[in-house]
């Protein structure tokens, strides 16, 4: 075999990863900015639970609401986005909008909007 092809054995050194000491039972509320957080977060969970029951007519009212006109707005976008007409009727129904509207074949759909970005989530035609 000539000189040039002559393989040399690569010179490997084992790497040694070092182990990240865990603690086998970490104490609880160790960070006093997420026991704050915390606290505070249940205090109003808590708060808003008392007023809810406190006046189940108001809040219920409150899940059964017209949409305001920039929700309307936004709604109108959204659904020219995905090719639907702008909704005539629209209710709020288990936290996510309702309406019928036409698409671009002329098709009539019963659509679902989400409460966050009125983005379509369901869609069913309708006969």
């Amino acid at each position: 075999m000539p000189a040039s092809l002559r393989h040399f054995q690569a010179k490997w050194r084992p790497v040694r990863m070092k182990e990240m000491r865990q603690d086998s039972k970490p104490e609880q509320n160790s960070d006093p900015g997420r026991s704050e957080f915390a606290l505070a977060r249940n205090v109003l969970l808590a708060t808003a639970l008392a007023v809810a029951a406190a006046f189940p007519a108001q809040a219920e009212e409150a899940m059964s609401r017209a949409p305001t006109p920039e929700e309307r707005r936004m709604m109108t976008l959204q659904l020219e986005a995905a090719g639907f007409s702008p909704c005539s009727q629209v209710t709020l129904v288990d936290g996510r909008w309702s309406c019928r509207a036409q698409d671009a074949a002329g098709q009539r759909h019963q659509l679902s909007l989400s409460n966050f970005d009125f983005s379509v989530v369901g869609r069913q035609p309708v006969r």
